[in-house]
Formats: structure tokens, C-alpha cells, sequence
């Protein structure tokens, strides 16, 4: 005797739940996008130990200065030429050793701020006229020794921050005035001793961070007002001790990179300032090992660090913050359509098979 096929014969449980299953694994599995940090060129790419790395950007091109153990601990500036890193005019350029040194542009022409060795230790600043390195002003212009220098432009005009010896180890933030350098305010204007000091520009507004030995060498930023020197949020604003402070802007929003004593500790940390507080970019303490003579810079929005990297015999190495792995791709209504015709074939020979089995009974 032949049975009845109903409608639960047709479709049992076992083909909904199968279908139910290969429409689960069809749906594409959601991918939360985490931002990384990834190399630029060759990781120390340098010939030897650096220190007192900076890095700065003409157009797309990123530079990077240092102090040479590869050659007397000299000034040396290189490029990075889409391959590899280059040699801007000669390696180990400056009279003697160097230290604390930064590099800035204007327009196309590199600059270069440094401890002088050959000059008592006072400030000098260097500019490339396409062939060699040349003085801007008088070499060692500083009062007394300057260490922790930076070097920024209000227009066409370059200013340097460092701590200064011959004020209380206070900062002092000086500019050219085409003929001489001159204070911006009053010299050693910090409240205590200060170490680390990263000048920067929101417009004409001079902006510079350092480890404020006021605050327990924790970050802290001020800006010059036209009169004074003032905090930029709160200062000493570091969950820990910060080395190397980095300043940079976004538009009109400072970024600051360090190496961060709360973070396994010193690996390097980047915060930006919210308008009311300082948050963290990305992870904090996002590289692989402890990182010295911190450097950040930006192309377009993305922010780059250099620094001299503990992971690979103190070299240099470059970071960008991005690179975002892409979600799943989400199928399109055709690929929709395959899915559904292959469910729907698998269910009719089902269906054909069962029956057949019902029908010999």
C-alpha cells in the first residue's frame, strides 16, 4: 500500500535544518577592522647604531635625520626613494659629533637643528642648498649648551625649542629673524626642568611638548599666546614617565608620540588632543620593543613614527598608523541568486529521492 506524501514529508526537519546550515555558512563572517603598524622600506635600514632620530616629509617623500655611529656620530640626513633609503648629500655632514638633532622643510629644503659638539655644545641649525650642508646664522648661537633641540616654521621663518643650560635646564624656544636668533617669549619659561622638547605649529601658534620634570616627567604640551607660554589641556597628561615626546599636527589637532614608561615599559604610545583631553591613537604601547629618539610626522592624515628600535640593535625603524584588514566581502545579488538556486536544487533532489523511497514501499 502506497502512502500519502503530506507537506511534513516533503520538507522534514532534516532539509530546513540543512538548509538553515549552508545558509549559515554562506553569510560572510564579520571582520572588526583593527588598525596596524607597518613598516616603511627595509627595518634598520641605517649603517649603524643612531640616535636622535627625525623625520619629516617634502611632498610624499619622508626623510629622516639621526646622530651616525656609523660615521663619528656625525649629522647624516636620508630619504626614502620609493625602494630604499638614500643619502641626502653627504653622510656625517656636520663639523663634529651631534646630538638632540630634528629635521624640518620649508618649502623643498631641508633643515637641520642640532647640539653642536664643535660649538660648546650650543645650538646650531643647517639647511641643504641642493649640493651641501650650510650654516643658518651663526653656528652655537645659543647662550649656553642646548640639548632636546626642535625645529619648526611659521612661514618662511624657523624656530628651535630645546632645554636650555644656561636657564635652569628650563625650556627656551628662540627664532631667525633673518639676521640672528631671538627669544619668543622669555627663555626657560617651564616651571621646573625639562627634558625632550618637540616644537610644532597650529597656523602661526607655536606649540612645544616635553618630559616636564614639574609633573613627574610626564607629557606635557604648551602653546605661546602672543604674551606667554600656557598648557594645552592638562599638564603632565602620561599615565607614566614619557620619553622622547614628539609633537605633530593634523589639521589644526596635535598629536604627540612617546615612549611610554607604563607600557611593558617605554614602547611607543601617540595621543592627540581631543579639544578637552589627551586620547590614545591606536594601541598604546604599539610596538614590538622599547623605542628611543621618537619622530612622528604626517602624509595627507596618516601618521608616521620613526624611532631607534630596541628589537633590532638599536636601528632605525619607521611606522605608519593604518593598514586595516579588508571585512569579508558581502556577496552580491547575483552571487545571492547561486546560493539560493543551489539550496533550492539541493532541496527538489531531495524531495525526488524521498519520494521514490516512498513510492517502493
Amino acid at each position: 500500500m502506497k502512502k500519502r506524501i503530506g507537506t511534513s514529508s516533503l520538507f522534514p526537519k532534516s532539509l530546513i535544518a540543512a538548509v538553515c546550515l549552508l545558509f549559515g555558512l554562506m553569510v560572510p563572517t564579520v571582520v572588526v577592522a583593527v588598525d596596524t603598524w607597518e613598516v616603511v622600506g627595509t627595518s634598520c635600514f641605517s649603517d649603524g647604531v643612531v640616535m636622535s632620530t627625525s623625520l619629516a616629509f617634502s611632498d610624499s617623500t619622508p626623510y629622516v635625520a639621526y646622530q651616525d655611529f656609523g660615521n663619528s656620530q656625525k649629522a647624516t640626513v636620508m630619504k626614502f626613494n620609493g625602494t630604499a633609503w638614500e643619502a641626502v648629500g653627504t653622510k656625517g655632514f656636520s663639523d663634529g659629533l651631534t646630538n638632540y638633532s630634528i629635521l624640518a622643510f620649508y618649502n623643498a629644503t631641508p633643515y637641520l637643528a642640532y647640539m653642536d659638539g664643535a660649538n660648546s655644545f650650543k645650538a646650531t641649525v643647517m639647511k641643504f642648498n641642493g649640493t651641501a650642508w650650510e650654516a643658518v646664522g651663526t653656528k652655537g648661537f645659543s647662550d649656553g649648551s642646548a640639548t632636546d633641540m626642535s625645529l619648526a616654521f611659521s612661514n618662511s621663518t624657523p624656530y628651535v625649542a630645546y632645554k636650555d643650560w644656561a636657564n635652569s635646564n628650563k625650556a627656551t624656544v628662540m627664532k631667525f629673524n633673518g639676521t640672528a636668533w631671538e627669544a619668543v617669549g622669555t627663555k626657560g619659561f617651564s616651571d621646573g626642568e625639562i627634558s625632550f622638547t618637540s616644537l610644532a605649529f597650529s597656523n602661526s601658534t607655536p606649540y612645544v611638548a616635553y618630559q616636564d620634570g614639574g609633573n613627574s616627567k610626564k607629557a606635557t604640551v604648551m602653546k605661546f599666546n602672543g604674551t606667554a607660554w600656557e598648557a594645552v589641556g592638562t599638564a603632565g597628561f602620561s599615565a607614566g614617565e614619557a620619553r622622547y615626546t614628539s609633537l605633530a599636527f593634523n589639521g589644526s589637532t596635535p598629536y604627540v608620540a612617546y615612549a611610554d614608561e607604563a607600557k611593558n615599559p617605554f614602547k611607543a604610545t601617540v595621543m592627540k588632543f581631543n579639544g578637552t583631553a589627551w586620547e590614545a591613537v591606536g594601541t598604546e604601547g604599539f610596538s614590538d620593543w622599547y623605542v628611543e629618539y621618537n619622530s612622528l610626522a604626517f602624509y595627507n592624515a596618516t601618521p608616521y613614527l620613526a624611532y631607534q628600535d630596541g628589537g633590532c640593535d638599536q636601528k632605525a625603524t619607521v611606522m605608519k598608523f593604518g593598514g586595516a584588514p579588508a571585512p569579508a566581502p558581502i556577496p552580491t545579488l547575483n552571487e545571492w541568486g547561486l546560493i539560493i538556486l543551489s539550496v533550492l536544487l539541493a532541496g527538489i533532489t531531495y524531495i525526488v529521492i524521498r519520494r521514490r523511497k516512498t513510492a517502493s514501499v
